[in-house]
This record gives structure tokens, C-alpha cells and sequence, in this order.
């Protein structure tokens, strides 16, 4: 059984790994690839770290963690400051991203996503003022659900996500071939831009009606309702969403319903 996976390239090997640690084998092709980006609103969290106003730092990924630390000169103070607040870590990934840097992560939702932190914030965030810190196509219910639960919401964004180019963009390319040879039997999605750009490039070229029916006949595993809900736009059904949102509990999903099938 081939799997295809679609992560962005900072987690390839790892994908892979754990992919053929179930005995499947691999096409990688990440839809995605990430850059970082300027925000002004950064200096303002910062400002407010510093000056103690705020109660809640969230962070949706380790990517998120990672540009982060890209981006504070002074690495040690920010940590201290990080610690004083409560520092929301999305799932165990970004809660280990941050292990990393020194900062323990206090509140980590039992569903690992927007609505999960939105679902344990909500009681506590009254009057609290909630920094999130993430890419630039975040998940705006997460700040909207947050402001109605009461919380003063501030964001700024230290990465954003773009679609595949040069050598990255032959390999999407050269995946979206093998599914249209019936070469690949699991088609794997971990974001809603992941699905977003997949589609985009068969239109490109030409062959989006194609492989949209192909879909249909293949295995598809997705991350997560949001990526669930977005698969649907495009008129896609997934077969395998793990209760756990990880890569691992994925692939143990997509190997289960192999077993049973």
C-alpha cells in the first residue's frame, strides 16, 4: 500500500518514518511550503509580555514555536516572561517544541485543534487578555469564539503558508500523475491549505474533474474537521479521521481500516 504525504518538508522524514513503520510505502509531496513573515502586531505582544498585561499565549503549532524564536533577539528574558503567563500549546508536538526552548505549556486541550482550545479557554477567559501567535491563514473562529467567550483577543503572525514551487512544485506535480496512474492507494491531508493547494494545482493542470473522481475511489486520511470540512468543499469524502489529531494516530487509523477492510 502506497501512501501519499502531502505535510510541509520540515516533517517529511518523520512522516516517512512513521509511514513505514506500518510497512507502507511512500510518495512525498509537500502542498505546502513555509516562509516567514513580518508583523508588526509581533512588537506589540511583545511589548505586552514584557509589561506583564497579558494572561493567555497561544500557540498552534510548533511551527508557530519555532519562527517564534526566529524572531526574539533575546531569547532567555522572553522565556522567563513566557513562563509567568499560561502558555496554551495546541497538541503534544508544540507542547514538545516548546519543552525544547524551556517554556512549559499549562493548558493543552484534549482535542488537538482550534476548537479544543476553544472549548477549554472558554470558561476561564472572561476580562483575560489572550495573545495567539501563528501563521497567517490561522483558523479566524479561534479568535472570534474567544472574543465571544469575553477575552480581549490580540494576534500576530511569524509564518505564513504557500503553495509549492519550483523542485516542490514538480514533485506535487509528479504525485497528482501517480494518482491519476492509480499508483497510490492512501491520499493523506494534515490542513485545510494542504487540500486548498492540491486542488488548485489540478487545475492547473487541467486534470481537477479527473482526479477529483479519483478520489473518490481511493483511500483519503485527513487531520482534523477542519481539514474534514474542507475536503467536502471540493466535493471529497474523507475515510480516515483519527480521534487523535497527530500523523502517528493517522497512519495507525489508515493501517487499521486496512486491516479491516
Amino acid at each position: 500500500m502506497k501512501v501519499a504525504i502531502t505535510r510541509p518538508a520540515v516533517y517529511l522524514m518523520e512522516s516517512i518514518a512513521i509511514a513505514r513503520s506500518y510497512g507502507f510505502d511512500t510518495f512525498a509531496a509537500p502542498m505546502i511550503l513555509l516562509r516567514p513573515v513580518e508583523d508588526p502586531r509581533f512588537d506589540s505582544f511583545i511589548h505586552r509580555l514584557f509589561e506583564e498585561e497579558v494572561d493567555f499565549v497561544i500557540f498552534t503549532s510548533a511551527n508557530g514555536v519555532r519562527y517564534t524564536f526566529d524572531l526574539v533577539r533575546f531569547q532567555e528574558p522572553f522565556i522567563n516572561a513566557l513562563n509567568r503567563t499560561n502558555v496554551v500549546a495546541i497538541g503534544p508536538k508544540t507542547d514538545k517544541s516548546l519543552k525544547e526552548k524551556g517554556i512549559t505549556a499549562k493548558i493543552i486541550p484534549k482535542e488537538y485543534s482550534s476548537l479544543g482550545i476553544v472549548d477549554i479557554l472558554t470558561p476561564i477567559v472572561d476580562g483575560r487578555d489572550v495573545e495567539i501567535i501563528r501563521s497567517d491563514r490561522g483558523n479566524v473562529k479561534l479568535n472570534e469564539a474567544l472574543k465571544r467567550a469575553g477575552a480581549i483577543v490580540h494576534e500576530a503572525n511569524v509564518y505564513t503558508g504557500v503553495s509549492p514551487d519550483g523542485s516542490w512544485l514538480v514533485r506535487a506535480k509528479e504525485l497528482i500523475k501517480k494518482i491519476l496512474d492509480r499508483d497510490i492507494d492512501v491520499l493523506t491531508f494534515t490542513s485545510g491549505m494542504t487540500v486548498n493547494n492540491f486542488f488548485e494545482i489540478t487545475r492547473e493542470m487541467g486534470l481537477y474533474e479527473e482526479i477529483r473522481g479519483i478520489c473518490g475511489e481511493m483511500l483519503i486520511a485527513v487531520i482534523g474537521r477542519e481539514t474534514e470540512r474542507t475536503l467536502r468543499n471540493f466535493g471529497v469524502n474523507a475515510d480516515v479521521i483519527p480521534n487523535t489529531y497527530t500523523f502517528e494516530a493517522m497512519m495507525d487509523a489508515v493501517f487499521l481500516n486496512r486491516c479491516v477492510r
